[in-house]
């Protein structure tokens, strides 16, 4: 019985691209038509929404190909499933691709069957059931490498998807990850080749970092030097370059990939076009293209649960940054209280003076109007040699008549070899114990030099700028735990 191949295709297309719903009814339709369509299904196995109506269908598929390694794989895997209940028009199951676009490979290594897209171009194919690495370009299959099987890109865009891309359907033919590294840190990125119905070659790459990017190669390419790419509309420069390998890859390739090859990557920009150049000991591939949000490659490959899901993300990074907002303008407000604390509160003393090894200096008196009240104490020294210090004792006299000592500021400059360093001021803070009239003076016991100047400065009923300090860094903690239950802003996978 005749097919409508266009039902078909319209069916493994929703399946592809996640309309599990719509694929069951439309594969249905086809099934009712042809019971025995293997490759309706096997794609209808896929699209089963239990295990049980997955297990019927990879055993229906058995029956009618009883050499079919994919579906005898696949129903190994669900371990012991009770048979499904008669599904109403299906009769059948899918492999991996249409029968007019695929041409099915047995692995030489494992016996497993490997569906290649003749028609798009392909040179190489991963076996899934494996990880064998396949040359497609010699009479006889060769294998030339291989990769773990389980391996999975880090976002889902999985080879035998279809998108529309710049007004074309693209089928993923194949995923690689590459790893790049330096002298400190290694990083990793994904890639997904894409072929257009007509032929045309894209890759589409995805890096947390970075996000999406969807770029086509330069024909003809352009020269390539250690520090730049050489267009036609002018020179662009690498922002950054670094060796690279193949870490693995799935599904596959229109170029033979060496998987034990160091490459050289570069990566330049310019305007809203971003460059990769890939260069072996061969050849040289430079491709181009714009940066893709989220939103636009989800849409391009029809997820509408993922463009709802990176909205929703984004929405709550905003109402997470709004509210992260009153945090950083307390750490402004706060810090700059920090910075002029010294500005507030009375300053009975400011005087200048000179005073000798073994004198002293009485500076007068000033008040405090409560226990408690935080005085500050800054004794500055004028030393103009390039190798002095002095070391005078602070002393305060309390209202109750005695004498307390304060402090010695270390006070210096230094210079040698045309550099210099210096420390010429010191403050001090205390509470004092009561209010009332306290008095200060200086005494010089011990200083490199015979006489020295002195600045020194009383403040009393200031505030102290440790207090401003402690609290913004907890408004700073907060605001970043608040950034950080927002997120990125980009959906995780």
């Amino acid at each position: 019985m005749s097919v409508d191949l266009e039902a078909l295709d319209r069916g493994i297309r929703a399946a592809r691209r996640g309309h599990a719903e719509a694929a069951r009814r439309i594969l249905d339709e086809v099934l009712a038509a042809d019971p025995g369509n293997e490759e309706a299904v096997l794609w209808r196995a896929r699209a089963a929404d239990e295990p049980a109506a997955k297990a019927h269908f990879l055993r229906r598929a058995l029956e009618l190909n009883p050499q079919n390694r994919w579906a005898a794989d696949e129903l190994e895997a669900l371990g012991d499933v009770e048979a499904s209940r008669p599904v109403p028009g299906a009769r059948g199951a899918a492999p991996p691709a249409r029968t007019e676009t695929i041409h099915h490979l047995q692995c030489p290594n494992c016996g497993g069957q490997v569906g290649v897209h003749a028609d798009r171009g392909v040179q190489a194919a991963v076996c899934t059931h494996c990880g064998s690495v396949l040359d497609l370009t010699r009479e006889q299959l060769e294998i030339i490498g291989s990769t773990k099987p389980n391996e999975r890109p880090r976002v889902p865009v999985e080879p035998g998807m279809e998108g529309t891309f710049e007004g074309e359907n693209h089928l993923v033919v194949g995923w690689l990850r590459y790893k790049g590294w330096d002298d400190e840190e290694s990083w990793r990125w994904d890639e997904w080749q894409l072929v257009s119905d007509s032929g045309r070659v894209r890759y589409l790459s995805y890096s947390p970092d970075e996000g999406f990017l969807l770029q086509t190669p330069l024909h003809p390419t352009p020269r390539v030097t250690a520090s730049r790419i050489e267009l036609p509309d002018g020179n662009v420069a690498f922002k950054e370059t670094g060796p690279a390998k193949i870490e693995a890859l799935r599904g596959e390739l229109t170029w033979r990939p060496r998987l034990d090859e160091t490459l050289k990557v570069g990566e330049a920009s310019k305007g809203g076009t971003h460059y990769s150049a890939e260069l072996t000991a061969e050849e040289i591939e430079v491709v181009g293209g714009p940066k893709l949000t989220d939103a636009e490659v989800w849409t391009a490959f029809g997820r509408d649960d993922l463009v709802e899901r990176d909205r929703e993300a984004k929405a709550k990074k905003a109402r997470y940054a709004k509210l992260a907002r009153p945090c950083w303008l307390a750490v402004v407000l706060l810090l700059g209280a920090a910075i002029v604390t010294g500005e507030f509160g009375d300053r009975p003393i400011d005087t200048a003076f000179t005073l000798s090894r073994g004198q002293a200096e009485d500076l007068g008196s000033f008040e405090v109007a409560e226990a408690g009240d935080v005085v500050g104490i800054r004794v500055h020294a004028d030393l103009g040699g390039s190798n002095d210090w002095t070391a005078p004792d602070v002393y305060v006299t309390e209202p109750s008549g005695a004498r307390r000592y304060l402090f010695t500021p270390d006070l210096w400059t230094w210079s040698s070899g045309g550099e210099s360093e210096s420390n010429r001021s010191a403050t001090r803070h205390f509470r004092a114990p009561e209010p009332g009239t306290y008095g200060l003076d200086v005494e010089l016991a011990e200083s490199g030099v015979s006489s020295a100047g002195f600045d020194v400065r009383v403040d009393t009923g200031v505030w102290l700028a440790r207090y401003f300090l402690f609290a913004a860094v907890v408004a700073l903690l907060l605001g970043l735990l608040v950034r950080v239950a927002g997120g990125s802003g980009r959906q995780s996978y």
